[in-house]
């Protein structure tokens, strides 16, 4: 019986940290502190994780998805953790998100534009990675899009070098 379980114990600790760091991706996706100085950021705000308006994965998970919110209070215990209107906010709850994750194209359509409407509130910060304000203004303006909706969400078309 011993040894007939390690594979099975093999499996399900891949699952585990499979399903771990997917959370870790989903939950700070696109997500950057200003670096104030040389290898000195800014401190962790609400703004900095997402979190997602799921109700029943909330309370599945003990209040996971309000990351936000035990970034910016790390030793606040997990009944009392709110939402912050500063954090950007997933579109669905954290089994939908994983999901998307396994396929990047459909992950960055969905994404992207709510990354870019989060940065775009972001004054003065300088990303280092991923899709900008700027470079969604630039496709934009070649590929003619209209980059606000009327009601107030970011709409850009990536190129796939550019995503």
């Amino acid at each position: 019986t011993g040894p007939l379980a390690v594979p099975f114990f093999l499996a399900q600790s891949a699952v585990a940290v499979l399903l771990f760091e997917s959370v870790n991706y989903l939950e700070h996706y696109g997500l950057e502190r200003r670096e104030l100085q040389p290898g000195q950021f800014e401190p962790v705000q609400p703004q900095h994780s997402w979190d997602s308006p799921a109700r029943v994965t909330n309370h599945v998970l003990f209040k996971l998805e309000r990351h936000a919110d035990h970034h910016a209070h790390a030793g606040k215990r997990y009944q009392t953790l709110q939402a912050y209107d500063s954090s950007p906010q997933l579109p669905a709850g954290y089994a939908t998100m994983i999901l998307l994750a396994f396929f990047p194209p459909l992950w960055r359509r969905v994404m992207h534009p709510r990354l870019l409407a989060h940065r775009a509130r972001q004054e003065g910060q300088v990303f280092r990675h991923g899709p900008t304000p700027q470079s969604a203004t630039a496709v934009e303006a070649k590929e003619g899009t209209q980059s606000l909706k009327a009601d107030g969400h970011l709409e850009c078309r990536l190129r796939r070098a550019g995503a």
